[in-house]
């Protein structure tokens, strides 16, 4: 084997083994690019499902506290705060491994619930003391506002974070 075919062969070698390795690396970027997609698209869906759930659960109040249904029909719903315990739990393992950058607005939302939690709760140690007034369906119209700004934001945040991917 002649030097020149020697070098012929070492650099197809080379360009070859340059290749497959750069080829591995692109594929194991959008590997990764598309599981933290699909752990976006998870936490979405947990703050999805923790949404509906709170608001089946707030709305039976809003109707008690507007006289549609009694405040002791309220409490019996199928839907409890407690509920929402897991769901924390697991959107904050997601964003505090994949996605910091959304931590401060889901703990704004986990605030937001927990205020319009102690609104609740209050006007409904009001309702039963016989004292409940328009202003506390104000400060519970609030706080609900409150919470469906923050869970806004909390959306918007993760879609944009999961755009840049």
């Amino acid at each position: 084997m002649t030097f020149s075919q020697f070098l012929s062969l070492l650099s197809i070698l080379g360009g070859g083994v340059v290749s497959a390795v750069f080829v591995s690396y692109l594929t194991s970027h959008r590997d990764l690019k598309d599981y933290k997609r699909k752990k976006y698209e998870e936490l979405y869906e947990i703050i999805r499902t923790d949404k509906v759930k709170f608001y089946d659960w707030w709305i039976r109040y809003q109707a008690a506290f507007e006289d549609s249904i009694t405040l002791q029909d309220a409490q019996q719903g199928r839907t409890s705060i407690t509920d929402g315990a897991e769901r924390m739990t697991k959107a904050e393992m997601l964003t505090n491994l994949y996605a910091s950058d959304i931590n401060p607005l889901l703990q704004e939302y986990w605030k937001a619930k927990q205020s319009l939690i102690i609104v609740v709760n209050n006007m409904c140690k009001e309702r039963q003391n016989g004292t409940t007034t328009q202003a506390s369906m104000a400060g519970f119209h609030n706080a609900r506002d409150n919470v469906v700004k923050a869970t806004e934001d909390l959306f918007a945040s993760i879609a944009l974070q999961s755009s840049k991917l």
